[in-house]
């Protein structure tokens, strides 16, 4: 869990040694040439994106673990997001880049298993959101 994997859920809430981890994202432009100046940032471009999440961990040995007694694919194990992201691209002093973003992000679940202990169940948030700048 966390940013930069399943962003709906908090950091460590699932282990093991193996993963599976899948994104889906739609990425679209929603300003192209701002040209907007709030000294010292220059405003350029700014884009949206929607995106759903999926991911599991285990210490299966192998993949048909992921399948239970009635060869079903057991689903229960992975958990699911998904969300909204809104990138800004600027310029500090017109020469360095930066990019900003703010990100919110929706689990589908509202209680997860404690990863250290699986019979102690607790409530997660029903959203997370996160923010900041990089260059």
């Amino acid at each position: 869990g966390g940013f930069g994997t399943l962003r709906g859920y908090p950091y460590f809430s699932l282990s093991g040694g193996k993963a599976l981890f899948c994104r889906a994202t739609f990425t679209f432009p929603i300003v192209q040439k701002a040209g907007r100046e709030l000294p010292p940032l220059f405003f350029d471009k700014m884009y949206g994106t929607f995106f759903v999440e999926t991911g599991a961990t285990s210490d299966f040995e192998s993949l048909s673990s992921w399948w239970d007694s009635g060869n079903r694919f057991n689903r229960s194990a992975f958990l699911t997001d998904w969300g909204f992201e809104i990138r800004m691209q600027m310029f500090s002093n017109y020469r360095l880049p930066l990019f900003g973003y703010f990100q919110i992000a929706f689990p589908t679940r509202d209680r997860i298993s404690d990863r250290n202990n699986p019979g102690t169940v607790f409530d997660i948030d029903n959203r997370r959101i996160y923010f900041g700048l990089s260059i």
